[in-house]
């Protein structure tokens, strides 16, 4: 299993507008609705906004992932959203340029520490995080992230990440 396989193409922003943790969450939270992921992106920016003001252990390095835990949620799933210029996510931490917003079931589930695992791992891929930075567009950056392998585990049922709407294609073909 692969990054690429827990989002979808229109989850994936190589360049976003935002120039801060905000403005990003909202671009992200705007994306999830536009790819039919949830209903309600107001609601989930809320989400993604009380997660960011009341969680300081979701940034490593370059790379932010907050999580919000959504009862709406089957299976884990995430945006990202790479910034040309680092930004400062919040006191302390200026040098953030990609953000991954994960959205969870309400249940802990393997599959989220297996995710938050591989971003981990990438946070600390200088190379890798180079390669993503790569990408010029949407399924460039869907493509790259399917190099990034999750640790353990078995293969993911194609289709399964797209939660909500099973209309979705799935990632992999």
């Amino acid at each position: 299993m692969t990054l690429a396989d827990l989002t979808r193409d229109r989850l994936c922003v190589p360049a976003c507008r935002g120039r801060d943790a905000t403005s990003v969450l909202l671009e992200l939270s705007l994306a999830f609705a536009e790819a039919g992921v949830v209903s309600d992106s107001l609601s989930l920016y809320n989400a993604a906004l009380n997660e960011y003001f009341l969680t300081d252990r979701d940034v490593l390095g370059s790379v932010a992932y907050p999580v919000c835990r959504l009862s709406a949620i089957e299976a884990p799933v995430f945006a990202v959203a790479r910034s040309r210029e680092p930004y400062t996510w919040r006191d302390g931490f200026s040098s953030v340029r990609w953000v991954f917003l994960i959205l969870t079931p309400q249940v802990q589930s393997r599959r989220l520490s297996r995710l938050l695992a591989a971003i981990s791992e990438l946070a600390h891929d200088d190379a890798a995080l180079a390669s993503l930075a790569l990408a010029g567009n949407r399924d460039e950056l869907l493509e790259r992230l399917r190099t990034v392998e999750l640790p353990g585990g078995e293969p993911l049922t194609p289709g399964l990440a797209a939660n909500l709407d099973p209309a979705l294609p799935a990632t992999r073909s």
